[in-house]
């Protein structure tokens, strides 16, 4: 049994031992096969993570950051995951290099379905 409360009101909620086992149905609704995310600050620490992950999944990934050379960093160990990734060096504040990924992105790949900021900025 759970209980949730709030303002010292509690509802019970019996709580089955037993999982039930994912349908097909389910697992089509988190299928992400053939998706395009955009990731900018892809060459940090939470970028390079949520990459991976996307990549596993064979969803196309294009990784953005200003750092050049952190992003070939990135870019060389996400070649594990195939060669569903691209790379632009882009600084998010600038207008004019998120309009030129964008058009990179969707030349190469036609559409963006996922979007992920994980790029910090001052």
């Amino acid at each position: 049994m759970y209980f949730v409360c709030a303002n010292e009101n509690c509802l019970k909620i019996p709580h089955s031992r037993k999982r039930k086992s994912m349908t097909q149905e389910d697992t089509q609704l988190f299928n992400l096969k053939g998706s395009v995310a955009v990731i900018t600050g892809g060459s940090g620490a939470l970028g390079f993570e949520i990459a991976g992950y996307l990549l596993s999944q064979q969803v196309k990934v294009a990784l953005l950051a200003r750092n050049i050379e952190k992003l070939r960093q990135a870019a060389d160990k996400l070649q594990a995951h195939g060669d569903g990734c691209l790379t632009i060096p882009t600084d998010v504040t600038q207008k004019s290099t998120v309009e030129e990924a964008a058009t990179q992105i969707l030349d190469k790949w036609g559409k963006v379905d996922i979007l992920v900021n994980a790029a910090g900025g001052n």
